[in-house]
């Protein structure tokens, strides 16, 4: 198994005499499956992330989902949960609340203060075809 070194973080030790706390390096160390791992948990749906066709498919299957619920049911945390953020997907760009803050102002001053029509603009292109679909 390859090993990466990763940038170590400073650890705190009790403060010394002249009341200054002494920062040590600690060497953490990370797998390369670790790090593939990482990699490998951006939003599968997000554009770009995939071929085309293999998006439709995850889109339409939700076949990605699997590797969560697989292991949230096989590990229990000490505190008795299942999952940490580190097990899941990262949010994909277009969801970050930044973006999506920008992207409402900016209908709504484009709809003149109507909440109910800036609703529906942000929210019919995701909604729409999926409700198509289910039918």
């Amino acid at each position: 198994m390859n090993e990466q070194e990763e940038s170590a973080r400073p650890t705190p030790t009790s403060p010394g005499e002249d009341d200054e706390a002494v920062i040590l390096p600690v060497k953490v160390t990370v797998s390369s499956e670790e790090s593939i791992a990482n990699d490998e948990l951006r939003w599968p749906e997000e554009p770009g992330s995939a071929p085309l066709p293999i998006l439709s498919y995850r889109r339409w299957t939700f076949c990605y989902m699997g590797r969560v619920l697989k292991r949230g049911a096989q590990q229990v945390l000490t505190d008795g949960t299942h999952l940490t953020q580190q097990d899941l997907y990262r949010v994909p760009s277009t969801m970050e609340t930044s973006y999506l803050d920008t992207k409402f102002q900016t209908v709504y001053e484009e709809e003149k203060g109507n909440l109910l029509r800036t609703l529906w603009r942000l929210a019919a292109p995701t909604f729409v075809p999926a409700g198509v679909f289910l039918i």
